[in-house]
């Protein structure tokens, strides 16, 4: 993932282009994504505590966030910006994949309500929030 979010990085103006209109995005919003999605994809692999993490470059305003009713501060979503629900959702728009993106969900689901049964001193609401997913997050 990091080789192909340098890669993106160094196209020339013209191909960063044609590769984002591909993803229905902008080349800078294709570049964030990549590099915020590195980062998340890093994270996980060297064991580092993930579900507090928070992004440096937040991502752009999506629908979702409106749809999600996400409550707003200064004209921005507090959360699905520059945390796991912002992963899920970077996620959503680069795959372009409806029925793995819906597979993705349901795992993510699973593994929750398999969470919940474990952990005892924080609720999972209590996680989830930490990781930045509304309540209604599986109508994304």
């Amino acid at each position: 993932m990091g080789n192909a979010s340098k890669f993106f990085k160094f196209m020339k103006a013209m191909e960063q282009n044609e590769v984002a209109r591909r993803f229905s995005l902008q080349p800078n919003i294709v570049n964030n994504y990549s590099n915020n999605i590195t980062l998340a994809r890093n994270i996980c692999a060297h064991g580092e505590r993930y579900c507090t993490f928070r992004f440096t470059a937040e991502i752009n305003l999506l629908p979702e966030h409106s749809s999600l009713r996400i409550p707003m501060v200064q004209g921005k979503p507090i959360q699905g910006v520059k945390d796991l629900f912002a992963v899920l959702l970077m996620v959503k728009y680069l795959l372009n994949d409806a029925k793995f993106f819906e597979k993705m969900k349901a795992d993510i689901a699973q593994s929750l309500a398999d969470l919940k049964g474990k952990v005892v001193c924080i609720t999972i609401d209590e996680v989830m929030k930490l990781m930045g997913f509304p309540s209604n997050w599986q109508i994304v």
